[in-house]
């Protein structure tokens, strides 16, 4: 499904947060609707340059995470199955009925992703970045970038995992 990849940035040596989702057209569209805007540009030298930006990326969490989606899964593997699913029942589906309920789920998911998209239907995640170019050999080159702010990425797993954290 949706991977989380965290990376070191080889310039920099800052750790990244990057998430790939294995579906190229899902990705071509994520990316048709990202905006990249430059909010500032100063240079500081002849050779050093510091731009501020911000950057608006579809927010696919908040349907990965609605109510809205988990009743839609609902009702289609209900008329898929014939009947409702519960975490008793799918631990008792044989491996190839929870591998056909999983592409069932993938689907469904990648389906309403594309349809948001499709549509606007969505929120932005929206951050602001400052980076800072360097010019070596003729050549403009990224010597580090910063995160300054970061809007509606609120992630649910992740503040439960935060919350559980905190509590032991």
């Amino acid at each position: 499904m949706i991977k989380y990849i965290e990376t070191k940035n080889l310039t920099t040596n800052k750790e990244n947060f990057k998430i790939s989702y294995p579906d190229i057209l899902l990705n071509e569209k994520i990316y048709e609707k990202t905006i990249i805007e430059i909010k500032k540009i100063n240079f500081n030298s002849k050779n050093k340059l510091e731009v501020t930006y911000e950057e608006r990326v579809p927010n696919m969490f908040d349907l990965m995470f609605s109510e809205e989606l988990n009743k839609l899964l609902e009702d289609k593997i209900k008329e898929k199955f014939g009947y409702k699913l519960d975490e008793e029942k799918i631990e008792k589906l044989s491996i190839e009925e929870k591998n056909k309920l999983n592409i069932i789920i993938l689907s469904i998911a990648r389906e309403e992703m594309l349809k948001r998209l499709e549509t606007d239907k969505f929120k932005y995640i929206v951050s602001k970045t400052k980076a800072i170019f360097k010019k070596e050999n003729g050549k403009w080159e990224l010597k580090d970038e910063e995160t300054l702010d970061i809007e509606n990425f609120d992630i649910p797993f992740l503040k439960m995992k935060e919350g559980n954290n905190e509590n032991n």
